[in-house]
């Protein structure tokens, strides 16, 4: 006998949910350290990360349609794949051999915290955050535009920070912030999280 289609939905809204955090948990920036981990495409694909995208876009008051969102979601992986293949490229320490896999785990780390961040936007309807950026840039008469990289580069930045946090206990507290290799990794990445942040909640089309 199955339940109540309520409770089946609840169900899986709860397993999805559990799995994006398990990943969450276990992601830090010292990528090349990672187990296997999910692609980046299925980070930024997943269901509960989707929602979470849905929500933030919505809380900016962009088109959640189907096509807009498979659009931009193709559009923002494409060119996190293709900035995170050049820096790696161009990464002196990485072992032999082993460069596609840690281009993955960079993609699989920058979509964790690109769908964290929007996370943050979105609990700006719960506990507004948002508005004193807004008011502080408006004072300024700063541009729509760069209000909108602002907000998306403090949602990075929240983002990055629990990122960090989990570094500090997956990888050590003296090895995170003395690693000259983890510190130049953890820039560059909050980097591309507010980049992609950008081209998911405000699309340059």
């Amino acid at each position: 006998m199955t339940g109540p289609p309520s409770q089946t939905l609840l169900d899986r809204i709860q397993n999805y949910a559990t799995s994006y955090f398990e990943v969450i948990y276990k992601t830090h920036i010292a990528f090349w350290r990672l187990p296997d981990v999910p692609t980046g495409g299925n980070v930024l694909t997943g269901a509960f990360a989707t929602a979470l995208i849905y929500l933030a876009r919505r809380q900016f008051g962009q088109p959640t349609d189907p096509q807009s969102m498979g659009k931009i979601l193709l559009f923002a992986l494409f060119v996190l794949l293709l900035i995170c293949g050049i820096l790696i490229t161009f990464d002196p320490n990485r072992a032999q051999g082993k460069g596609v896999q840690n281009w993955k785990r960079l993609v699989s780390v920058v979509c964790v915290g690109i769908t964290l961040g929007c996370a943050f936007i979105f609990l700006d309807a719960i506990a507004p955050w948002i508005t004193p950026i807004q008011q502080w840039a408006a004072a300024r008469i700063l541009s729509q535009e760069t209000q909108q990289y602002m907000i998306a580069t403090a949602a990075a930045l929240l983002s990055c920070a629990v990122i960090f946090a989990n570094t500090l206990i997956w990888v050590g507290a003296k090895q995170s912030i003395l690693s000259i290799r983890t510190n130049i990794w953890a820039i560059a990445i909050l980097v591309l999280v507010a980049l992609g942040l950008n081209l998911i909640v405000t699309p340059p089309f």
